[in-house]
């Protein structure tokens, strides 16, 4: 029977002063980045027509003058409130409104542009997790503190893999994702 690993994620732990050594190996760093670009590549040739209209979103929103960090904010929070809270649109575009008060972004989303977040929550999650750059062609970010995350785990082939308080659990569906003999527990 295999070891039962729960993975305590109460917001991101790699945040956390002495958590990552530094002295990892490359080569699991590296089986890690492979894993995950496979994913990634999945997800862009999954659904092009998906991917090109996120891009198209993004452009839009440079054009308006976002400012570092805010498009992620807006796709994170809003697709937090759609796809977990199950809110209307019309509530997360009042919060939107609310919380990023004068900003270009907020003013003018739209359902479409939620409706674009949504088809792409997976790519998303990748970028909110660190895993991928933000800007298209969405490169993978082999500097994130996530690989070493990925690493310090120390998982084995049939480990159960669950996060505890730690949102949507995105983590746990994205190792199994990447790694289909860990079990993603929820």
């Amino acid at each position: 029977m295999p070891d039962f690993k729960i993975i305590l994620l109460l917001l991101t732990l790699s945040y956390l002063p002495g958590f990552v050594t530094g002295q990892e190996s490359a080569q699991p760093k590296q089986a890690w980045i492979n894993k995950i670009s496979e994913y990634r590549d999945y997800l862009l040739l999954k659904n092009v027509d998906a991917v090109k209209e996120l891009h198209g979103l993004l452009k839009k929103w440079d054009m308006l003058g976002s400012r570092k960090g805010e498009s992620e904010t807006l796709m994170l929070n809003a697709l937090k409130c759609s796809m977990i809270d199950k809110d209307s649109f019309n509530v997360i575009r009042k919060m939107a409104l609310r919380y990023m008060r004068g900003s270009a972004l907020a003013q003018d989303f739209t359902r479409e542009d939620l409706a674009i977040m949504e088809k792409n929550a997976a790519l998303l999650n990748l970028i909110f997790l660190g895993a991928l750059t933000s800007e298209f062609p969405f490169k993978i970010n082999p500097h994130t503190e996530l690989f070493q995350e990925l690493i310090s785990y120390d998982l084995a082939p049939g480990d159960k893999v669950g996060e505890i308080g730690a949102g949507d659990g995105a983590f746990a569906l994205l190792l199994n994702r990447v790694e289909p003999s860990y079990a993603a527990c929820k």
